[in-house]
């Protein structure tokens, strides 16, 4: 099983490494900062072992590690895992629908880029059911998704919708969830969630699911996000 060539194209020319501590993505630090905190109150406690499935450049994998957390990272982008085992994380190419561990093998799996990359349902089921097989019974699975109108709104902000072609590509991926593939200039092939998708998804690939979060919310639009963040009493 391969990861999407559009997908893993798009990665490789990208600063991935970079996005969740850059001044040129300002939401990337909230989208950090949020995720640390989601994980830090439904993680069991270290020195629980957890798999970072599509973990890219092991942002994640390494705080986890520096927390005690024994972590192992698996990318289909070649340059991630690279990264990533440059930093000594425990990393190997793969794709998140055919894990390369046995059963029950970890306390916490994360799923937290895959799935906004499959477009096929059945494609993020088999992603899903393998999280479910190498995490322990009484594990924890943490799942990321993008939201449907997501696109649409940074478009908006951005000013871009006013192109047509755009416009109608923005139609189509709110109408049918999945975005054009990278040649488009926007983004690369992804499919975007609808919220009420979440859970009926999840819980016919196996989980219980306890809680569906907003992670950035409405902050990602602030227009000066960076400056705000940067002083304590505005973030």
């Amino acid at each position: 099983m391969e990861a999407d060539p559009d997908v893993v194209v798009y990665y490789q020319a990208a600063a991935e490494a970079e996005r969740l501590d850059a001044d040129w993505f300002p939401s990337g630090r909230l989208e950090l900062a949020r995720t640390m905190e989601l994980l830090g109150r439904h993680l069991p406690g270290p020195p629980a072992r957890v798999l970072d499935v599509g973990g890219a450049s092991g942002r994640y994998a390494v705080w986890l590690g520096d927390l005690g957390y024994e972590t192992e990272l698996m990318d289909p982008v070649p340059k991630h895992v690279e990264q990533a085992m440059a930093l000594g994380i425990a990393a190997r190419l793969g794709h998140a629908g055919e894990l390369a561990w046995d059963d029950e093998t970890f306390d916490a799996v994360l799923v937290l880029g895959p799935l906004y990359h499959l477009v096929e349902a059945a494609a993020r089921l088999e992603a899903v059911q393998e999280a479910c097989r190498v995490v322990r019974p009484d594990g924890v699975v943490a799942v990321a998704y993008i939201n449907r109108f997501a696109g649409l709104f940074d478009l908006l902000s951005s000013g871009r919708i006013d192109d047509p072609a755009v416009w109608r590509l923005v139609q189509e991926a709110v109408a049918s969830g999945v975005g054009p593939p990278r040649a488009s200039g926007l983004f690369t092939t992804a499919y975007f969630h609808h919220p009420d998708e979440i859970s009926p998804e999840l819980v016919r690939a196996g989980l219980e699911v306890d809680v569906v979060y907003g992670v950035e919310g409405p902050g990602w639009l602030i227009p000066d996000l960076a400056a705000r963040w940067r002083d304590e009493t505005s973030r």
